[in-house]
């Protein structure tokens, strides 16, 4: 756990990210390959790296009271300087979980402003709903 929270905050959102959609890969690797990509930290970042582990991923923004018509799980981005991502895992009418600053356990409910921009996994039923993002 301590090799986990020496990570930074976008390294530790795609970890948790990855680690639900099942797929495997190291910390090391993840780590890596975010911080050698031009765009880092960015969710442009996360998304070239989502590519090259065969994730298929769209990112784009959308509106607060829209997030429940996108495929858990999905990454969000927050108004929150320290810790601007989260992995958002249940949306239903009362609630929003999603794992954020430690990425240990999630939390309920999240801020009622998230930045807009979202990356979710196109594996989801919803898939047809999300843009690709323009490069």
């Amino acid at each position: 756990m301590f090799y986990f929270n020496s990570y930074q905050t976008p390294v530790k959102a795609t970890l948790k990210f990855l680690s639900l959609l099942k797929v495997k890969v190291t910390a090391n690797s993840v780590n890596e390959s975010l911080q050698n990509l031009p765009d880092w930290p960015s969710l442009l970042c996360i998304s070239d790296a989502l590519n090259s582990w065969n994730v298929p991923n769209a990112a784009g923004k959308i509106g607060w009271t829209d997030i429940g018509q996108l495929p858990v799980p999905f990454m969000a981005y927050m108004y929150n300087p320290e810790h601007p991502i989260a992995v958002v895992t249940t949306v239903d009418d009362q609630n929003v979980e999603a794992y954020q600053h430690h990425f240990n356990k999630p939390t309920a409910p999240l801020p009622k402003k998230p930045g807009g921009a979202t990356l979710c996994d196109l594996k989801g039923s919803l898939a047809a709903n999300t843009h690709d993002a323009k490069r």
